[in-house]
């Protein structure tokens, strides 16, 4: 229960966690022009170093959902977060550029231990009153993991080289899983441990799928994951090339605007704890929009406030969705939040690759307007969320 020491010590441990695996994740993206140079490919394959981790993080994830109802959440987390750490490290010094792809490809598959059981550890350990404001919190560790990765791989890049950027990037993922180890608690809960029955998997997932407010939320994911990487995968493309012409690091601080998005994730949390979620999802997939549109203006100032626009929008809306599964699933929580982290990394996947297709075919404008469609899908999406919860009454 919030409040408690055994609650406070959680909600740390599973903060650093995501800070500490989702850096790994998404420091690549500041880094997609220098594989350009180095490799010799064009933007939309440099893309797959991290279309790829997401794509195998999708597939861990929904493998893991199952894994995670029978060993030790803890440990499971605790492993993957230093194998991914670790390989991290070994793939920076990758010349191949297939090599290097099999690299992320592998740390994909390893945090796919992270995130889905760490929400359902959330579910089944936590006070169910207190759910959606840890769910949040862990939220804004990825978003801060993810931000501080994009940072200072950027910054890293730009003043010695990528390589070194990413080793430290796997060596800061290893000291948080030290981190993490200490400070969770053992669960309270123990998974059933009764072995891979693969028919009472198949049928939770066919349950959850039959719900259709669990599959509205599904959607809800692959529109937030879809736009949100899409976007940050291309829009450093932009930034460099005139007429801003900044320089890396310049767009690496730019990226410190993640900030507002961490902070709004955890009032997120708070708002949809007391007034319900549908209107604040709503509310957030307009923002998002919003922030799409001023990304195409031709002024730097308008631009920031563009992707400090869709970033806030965006924690909004993964916050509130990703926590609102946990609570709409009435039962094998750990397969309802692997479907919908599946569904998340699945639209990171598919459109960041898409997004490098437009990209090299007219630039950032089609990437945009793909995105904004995208977004508007989202927006449809939560309007009948909010019409299907006034029908419940």
């Amino acid at each position: 229960m919030r409040g408690t020491r055994g609650y406070r010590r959680a909600v740390a441990a599973l903060f650093i966690a995501g800070h500490a695996t989702f850096s790994l994740v998404f420091c690549i993206q500041p880094l997609l022009p220098d594989l350009v140079g180095t490799f010799r490919i064009g933007a939309a394959e440099s893309a797959l170093a991290l279309s790829l981790t997401t794509a195998a993080l999708a597939l861990a994830i929904l493998l893991s959902g199952m894994i995670a109802e029978m060993v030790d959440r803890r440990r499971m987390m605790l492993g993957a977060m230093l194998g991914a750490g670790l390989v991290g490290m070994a793939g920076s010094l990758a010349t191949d550029w297939h090599l290097f792809l099999a690299s992320r490809l592998l740390e994909g598959l390893l945090l796919g231990g992270m995130p889905a059981v760490a929400l359902a550890y959330v579910a089944v350990e936590v006070d169910p009153r207190d759910v959606g404001r840890a769910s949040a919190i862990f939220i804004a560790g990825t978003g801060l993991g993810a931000m501080m990765g994009r940072v200072g791989a950027g910054i890293i890049a730009d003043q010695a080289s990528w390589r070194l950027a990413l080793a430290v990037i796997g060596g800061l993922t290893v000291l948080g899983a030290m981190l993490f180890g200490i400070l969770l608690p053992q669960p309270v809960h123990r998974p059933r441990g009764n072995g891979l029955n693969l028919r009472r998997h198949l049928k939770a997932w066919k349950s959850h799928l039959a719900h259709r407010r669990l599959c509205l939320l599904l959607l809800q994911g692959f529109v937030l994951g879809g736009v949100f990487v899409t976007f940050f995968n291309f829009i450093g493309f932009v930034l460099m090339a005139p007429p801003f012409n900044l320089t890396q690091t310049v767009i690496s601080l730019i990226l410190f605007v993640y900030a507002f998005g961490i902070v709004a994730s955890i009032v997120a949390g708070e708002v949809s704890a007391r007034f319900g979620q549908a209107r604040p999802l709503a509310a957030g997939m307009l923002v998002m929009m919003a922030g799409i549109a001023l990304s195409t203006a031709a002024s730097l100032p308008v631009v920031i406030g563009g992707i400090i626009i869709l970033t806030i929008g965006f924690f909004v809306g993964h916050a509130i969705a990703s926590g609102w599964v946990g609570q709409v699933a009435r039962h094998d929580r750990g397969h309802a939040t692997s479907l919908y982290l599946l569904s998340y990394y699945g639209g990171a996947s598919l459109m960041g690759w898409v997004g490098g297709k437009l990209w090299d075919g007219g630039g950032w404008t089609p990437v945009a307007l793909a995105s904004l469609a995208l977004a508007a899908l989202g927006l449809l999406l939560a309007a009948l969320a909010m019409r299907w919860r006034a029908a419940a009454g």
